[in-house]
């Protein structure tokens, strides 16, 4: 047999349900169940197993010590400690008690009375078991018990109800008269796992012993229960599973309207060096040796992906309902799209998927059928959810689901309501064609030409009204750069500057607003950067922050900052002056709709840009420039 144990929380040793069983458990059940065996082994939630603090310094987790010995040697070691452990030890110490009291024992069976013998192996002992209960008969006395109806009161009383290897009625025992008796012997065998011998020929060894050649082999039993025991997990399929932010780094931006697709491209770039540095901030270099080179990255959801998980999520509940109701659901597919807008966030998978459908879909399935059943004398064998596409393109605060009841075989329209479903995000984004959108339209129009002109790069999205709280809108593009050099670091500044150009061109200098203050923090820093760090400034010279405030008559003056950001303003400037039509006609776009994507600024570029070679934004950034002149000069 073939099991699968998954390891949910590294950090409390547990698993969850698997193949054999349900609930939690610990590694000993690796050792009772899959020792030896071929399993699979599922570690979850990787990333709680950190060695390497946030801080770099080492942490020191003891109970972390199996994971790591199965992924090298595939082999741990436990010592198994139980119940059945310290029950032994005082199931002992009572058999002494029994042997120097005079008692006789041969081939197993006790000689002499009997009753005796158990009233001296359990009277007065005072011992307590693992969980803290008292051991022994020590409330009665059996000196002249026989096999008859007190004797049944007896074992009913004082043999374990719970235990299902064991009848309480059965009183077969006492005739034996064992030294160990059959219920005893049941519990030593769970502890004996290292003798290889079946239940019976177990049983048999004690018939084969006197009462201190038994005391010796229990002994000896509990001396090895009391030996680390080695689990042998080599035939293990064993899957690490985890999330590491440090490499998928987009996975802290929760902008819903960033196009899903992008980030997939972004995540499909991730490498195998990438998820080894990225371990590196939580694990010795050793341990990730460990987890060797087979690791599969998984991307982020591309939107048809999204809207394949809508798709299976409605067809469960079609068939749900078509289980318990014989009734056919059909949603249309403004209510796929409906969900999509509420319910991706690209960053976060598929689960704010789930609680969206549930929220326009499930959780009004059961006033629907309320209404259905109450209202309705004609049978309905069909139900449709829809959404117009005019309420779908007009969103405000909530939209109209329409529910529809019909008798296919009537041809009639059983009943039909209307749900009002409250919008969370979907109205965020709604045209708003005020004074901020115009602002905003101008602002990411000048972004977005500077981007096309100065990188050759058309921008993926350019977006006019966010649902980000912390933005107004925003320009993205996928950068193909393997590197940077002087001229490339002067243009991304000028680009930062597109934005307050635009604005200035626009709208005039004294009416140029505040939302550039992260532009301009960013072209600052990197000017600084530029100077500082890359080497690109008068002098060759690398500098911390702090050294270069003090150094404004040295080697770093301030002027040469400035001037920098200077320069990239004025070529941002030229650049926009140089494209008004096309500004223009970007920021007309933006001031009435909420986003525009590559395709529609394709056109117009092709319709307004100047002197724009589309084939050369539409090119690879690689081998554009290095190789050729390398070549050239050979």
């Amino acid at each position: 047999m073939n099991y699968v144990i998954i390891i949910r929380k590294i950090m409390m040793h547990k698993y969850d349900t698997n193949s054999y069983g349900n609930g939690s458990a610990t590694f000993e059940d690796i050792y009772n169940v899959c020792r030896g065996q071929p399993f699979v082994l599922t570690l979850d939630e990787f990333q709680l197993a950190r060695t390497i603090d946030e801080e770099k310094k080492e942490q020191i987790n003891n109970s972390l010590k199996h994971i790591w010995d199965i992924l090298d040697s595939g082999k741990f070691s436990i010592i198994r400690f139980n119940e059945y452990v310290s029950w032994l030890f005082f199931l002992i110490e009572r058999l002494q008690r029994t042997l120097s009291s005079g008692f006789k024992v041969k081939d197993g069976k006790v000689i002499g009375s009997y009753i005796d013998f158990c009233n001296m192996k359990n009277s007065k002992s005072g011992e307590k078991d693992y969980y803290g209960n008292s051991i022994g008969y020590d409330n009665y006395d059996f000196s002249n018990i026989k096999i008859d109806d007190t004797t049944k009161q007896f074992i009913m009383k004082n043999i374990d109800d719970d235990d299902e290897e064991y009848d309480s009625e059965d009183i077969s025992f006492l005739e034996k008269k064992l030294f160990v008796n059959d219920y005893e012997v049941n519990y030593i065998y769970k502890v004996v796992d290292h003798l290889n011998v079946t239940k019976a020929q177990f049983c048999e060894k004690f018939l084969t012993m006197n009462g201190y050649e038994t005391i010796d082999f229990l002994k000896d039993v509990y001396k090895h229960c009391l030996k680390p025991k080695v689990v042998d997990c080599s035939k293990a399929l064993i899957f690490v599973i985890g999330n590491l932010d440090e490499v998928y780094t987009m996975a802290k931006n929760f902008n819903p309207d960033i196009n899903a697709d992008e980030f997939n491209e972004l995540s499909l770039k991730i490498t195998l060096p990438d998820v080894k540095n990225a371990l590196l901030r939580r694990f010795r270099s050793e341990q990730i040796s460990r987890l060797g080179n087979n690791h599969i990255i998984y991307p982020s959801f591309k939107e048809k992906d999204f809207y394949a998980i809508i798709d299976i999520e409605l067809n469960k509940i079609r068939d749900e309902v078509k289980k318990l109701y014989n009734i056919d659901v059909n949603f249309n597919e403004n209510i796929a799209k409906l969900i999509y807008k509420e319910g991706v966030f690209p960053t976060q998978g598929c689960r704010p998927v789930f609680s969206t459908i549930y929220e326009i879909v499930q959780a009004r399935l059961g006033k629907i059928f309320v209404q259905l059943f109450s209202k309705s004398k004609t049978q309905t064998n069909t139900i449709n959810f829809e959404v117009s596409d005019e309420n779908l393109r007009t969103l405000s605060k909530e939209i109209t689901i329409d529910i529809i009841c019909y008798n296919d075989k009537k041809k009639k329209e059983v009943v039909k309501f209307e749900e009002k479903v409250p919008l969370k995000l979907a109205k965020l984004v709604e045209s708003t064609k005020d004074d901020q959108q115009a602002i905003t339209a101008v602002h990411e129009a000048g972004h977005c030409i500077c981007e096309i002109v100065l990188k050759k790069s058309i921008p993926s999205q350019v977006v006019s009204v966010t649902s980000d709280t912390f933005s107004s809108g925003f320009t993205y593009t996928r950068d193909d750069y393997e590197y940077m050099s002087k001229d490339m670091v002067i243009n991304e500044i000028a680009v930062m500057f597109g934005g307050i150009v635009a604005e200035e061109i626009i709208f005039g200098n004294d009416y140029i607003t505040n939302g550039s203050c992260n532009d301009i923090t960013t072209a600052s820093s990197y000017a600084q950067n530029f100077i500082t760090q890359y080497g690109f400034g008068d002098y060759p010279v690398s500098l911390a922050y702090e050294e270069v405030l003090s150094l404004n008559d040295g080697f770093v003056k301030r002027e040469e900052h400035l001037n920098l950001l200077k320069k990239c303003k004025g070529i941002a400037m030229k650049t926009l002056m140089s494209q008004m039509d096309l500004l223009m006609a970007i920021s007309k776009y933006l001031a009435d709709n909420s986003s525009i994507n590559n395709d529609n600024i394709i056109k117009f570029i092709k319709k307004h840009g100047k002197d724009i070679d589309i084939k050369v934004l539409q090119s690879s950034k690689k081998n554009i420039y290095y190789r050729k002149k390398l070549m050239g000069k050979i």
